[in-house]
């Protein structure tokens, strides 16, 4: 828990995201924080990273103790003196590249028969040592020791400032370490786009339901001020039923706004992990963070620098190729014949314990040698099953992210080809907005001074406040889709 707690620290640094900054910095630390899936990936990573830590109990040796006794009943009596005891302690230790080694002392008493002592033990003392090797180690492999440029940081490096990781075990999990990161970082970079998608969308339709608001205050005073001079003469029914059509058309704008806007509310709710969005700006009593329907005053946070430095999508498709080259290097490993040497050694006569005195008897010397070579490696798993099996996974993982590759540097184009033309589209807005705003100033001096009616100057606070709408509905579109651009380049 408390590596966990200094994870989301980390995260919420590298993020920006201080408790004074910006709406959307906000939001984003909340949704790094209880997004469901960025919980799973950090749980992924905290059990890759103690399965490495603890990948040490590995090497310690396994020690095993047994013993036995033998009696001998025949039809006349049993026999209450056991025929043999045996004990026996084993230390076995597998080491890196297939190397194998156990150590097995033992005591064995046998019973035997002297003229004048009767009933003795010979006592057997001897040490048991045996190794194997498997004759296709990693060390020897082409594929394990040919490394170059990437390939080798990866192989080689390390994720946290241990010491380097040459085992193919070992670095299996390590490589597994580095996924799940990549797994997290990947699920943070989905998270972030994501949220601000819906955030910009959010944001948008809170300004546009604001702007048909106010629109339809407006067209109902312009429907009043028409029927006013239907009454006095000055204007026909068709001016006010053209009043009244804008009017009925901008309501259902309205509603159908309302309903855009719950609906984004409701992804970027989800996606926050939040239980509701409606409520003041600011936080709440309860602390959460809230979202009100003024979330469009708030400033956008700077574009800034690219929040990873590599696409954590083709980093994890590259550390999925390195785990397959490492697996198929235990593979081949494990598919090898097995060469094993081993031999007894006798004890140096002594002093004996407390139960070989007790019987009394002597020892006896025995050696013995074995040698011998497994082939049954061979037949459980093939070479060529295993290399065809490894070059179409690694073509694999190539071509995707061959493909990753293209269509981040597509998505960047496409975006480049909308920033360009909606820079030019906020130029001719910009311009249109100001014609629009002298109009309406000038509509404004001319109403004061009895120049034009009441409803020039509604059509004119009418057309000015959609042009004003739609430029900033427009810059909010331009600040996204810089920021998306900005996550493709490198």
């Amino acid at each position: 828990m408390k590596k966990f707690l200094i994870f989301l620290i980390v995260v919420v640094q590298v993020f920006l995201f201080a408790e004074d900054g910006t709406e959307l910095e906000k939001i984003w630390q909340k949704a790094v924080t209880c997004n469901s899936d960025v919980q799973a990936a950090a749980c992924n990573k905290r059990i890759a990273e103690n399965a490495l830590a603890y990948f040490w109990q590995k090497r310690i040796p396994s020690v095993s103790f047994s013993a036995s006794s033998s009696f001998l009943q025949n039809e006349e009596e049993f026999v209450k003196e056991p025929q043999k005891i045996a004990s026996s302690v084993l230390l076995q230790e597998a080491l890196p590249g297939g190397f194998t080694v156990c150590i097995e002392p033992s005591v064995v008493l046998s019973k035997g028969a002297d003229e004048n002592s009767g009933i003795v033990y010979s006592d057997v003392e001897s040490i048991g040592v045996s190794v194997s090797q498997s004759l296709n180690p990693y060390w020897l492999q082409k594929s394990w020791m040919k490394k170059s440029g990437n390939e080798k940081s990866l192989w080689r490096g390390n994720c946290y400032g241990e010491k380097k990781k040459s085992e193919p075990e070992e670095l299996s999990l390590e490589l597994e370490y580095k996924l799940c990161g990549a797994e997290l970082d990947e699920a943070v970079f989905t998270c972030l786009e994501n949220v601000t998608d819906y955030f910009i969308r959010y944001r948008q339709c809170s300004r546009k339901l604001d702007s048909i608001k106010k629109t339809v205050d407006l067209y109902r005073e312009l429907v009043e001020a028409w029927e006013e001079l239907l009454c006095s003469g000055k204007s026909s029914e068709a001016d006010v039923y053209a009043a009244k059509e804008n009017l009925y058309s901008y309501e259902e704008d309205l509603y159908e706004c309302r309903f855009e806007k719950e609906n984004y509310g409701i992804q970027l709710q989800r996606l926050i992990g939040m239980e509701s969005l409606q409520a003041v700006d600011g936080r709440g009593n309860d602390g959460k963070l809230v979202i009100g329907d003024a979330i469009y005053l708030s400033e956008l946070p700077e574009i800034g620098e690219r929040r990873f430095v590599e696409n954590p999508g083709i980093v994890y498709l590259r550390l999925l190729k390195e785990r397959a080259k490492c697996e198929y290097t235990i593979g081949k490993q494990n598919s090898g014949p097995v060469l094993s040497l081993g031999g007894t050694f006798p004890v140096h006569e002594k002093e004996r314990d407390y139960l070989s005195k007790f019987l009394g008897g002597g020892s006896t010397k025995n050696w013995s040698v074995s040698l011998g070579l497994d082939f049954s490696p061979l037949f459980k798993m093939n070479q060529n099953y295993l290399r065809k099996n490894y070059e179409t996974t690694v073509n694999e993982y190539e071509r995707r992210i061959l493909f990753e590759e293209a269509r981040l540097r597509n998505e960047r184009i496409y975006y480049e080809e909308l920033i360009a033309a909606c820079k030019k589209q906020l130029e001719m807005m910009n311009a249109v907005r100001g014609n629009k705003k002298e109009i309406l100033e000038a509509t404004e001096l001319l109403y004061e001074r009895g120049g034009c009616s009441r409803v020039d100057l509604l059509n004119a606070r009418i057309n000015f406040w959609i042009k004003e709408n739609d430029y900033y509905v427009q810059q909010d579109s331009l600040w996204f889709y810089e920021w998306m651009k900005m996550n493709r380049e490198g």
